[in-house]
C-alpha cells in the first residue's frame, strides 16, 4: 500500500516529509514533492531466519504467496524489489 501511495498521492508525501522532519529533517528530502520515479526506489524484504539462496522457501505457504503476489505488485509498479535471506544468530 505504501509503495503505490508513495506514486499516486500527493498528500501521503507530504504527510511522510512532515514526519521525516520531525524525526531526522535531512531524511525529508528523500521524499519528492513531486510524482517519483519508482525505478529510483529498491524494496528489499528480509526475512529473518530465512536460507541466504533461498529465502523464502521456509515460509508457510500463505506466507509466500502473500510474498509473492507482494513482489509482483511492486515490480508491476517499476519498482526495484530484492528478497534477502538474514541468518538468525549462532
Amino acid at each position: 500500500m505504501s509503495g503505490e501511495a508513495l506514486l499516486r498521492d500527493e498528500e501521503f508525501r507530504a504527510d511522510a516529509r512532515r514526519f521525516l522532519r520531525q524525526i531526522r529533517p535531512a531524511w525529508e528530502r528523500r521524499i519528492p514533492l513531486g510524482k517519483p520515479d519508482a525505478g529510483d526506489y529498491q524494496v528489499v524484504f528480509a526475512i529473518l531466519g530465512g536460507d541466504e539462496d533461498r529465502p523464502g522457501e521456509g515460509l508457510p505457504f500463505f506466507s509466500q504467496l502473500n510474498l509473492a503476489r507482494t513482489y509482483e505488485a511492486l515490480v508491476a509498479l517499476g519498482y526495484r524489489v530484492g528478497v534477502i535471506g538474514v541468518p538468525a544468530g549462532p
